[in-house]
Order: structure tokens, then C-alpha cells, then sequence
């Protein structure tokens, strides 16, 4: 699988810095990190999706599952 994609954090979009933010409060002691920059199949990334009818921000493995 080749599919990658690209997160910059480098201050250059805010609201990205937003989410990474949440990711990582929401994360915190955990030992589970959002990987930011180049996002490679295995990494962990931030995703928004829909739980009980409202937006939620979580972090999962990008890729196929085995």
C-alpha cells in the first residue's frame, strides 16, 4: 500500500496545530503520539469522525488491517 499523506504542523495551518493539540491532551500519558509530518501505513494519525450524531477526534493506525 502506498498510501501516504502529509500533515504540517509547522505553523502554517492553525487549525491543524488545534487538532494536534486535542490529540495529544486527550492522549496524554498514554504513550500513544500522533505522528505528524509525512504519515507512513502503521503510524498513528488524528482522525475525525462521527460518534453519537457529533464530530470526535481520535488517533488511529493508518493502513489495512491484517
Amino acid at each position: 500500500m502506498c498510501g501516504r499523506y502529509v500533515i504540517h504542523d509547522e505553523g502554517e495551518i492553525e487549525e491543524i496545530n488545534k487538532i494536534l493539540r486535542d490529540i495529544g491532551n486527550k492522549y496524554a500519558g498514554t504513550g500513544i503520539t500522533a505522528k505528524t509530518g509525512e504519515i507512513f501505513p502503521t503510524n498513528n494519525a488524528p482522525v475525525l469522525s462521527v460518534q453519537d450524531g457529533k464530530p470526535a477526534l481520535s488517533l488511529m493506525r493508518w493502513g489495512f488491517p491484517k
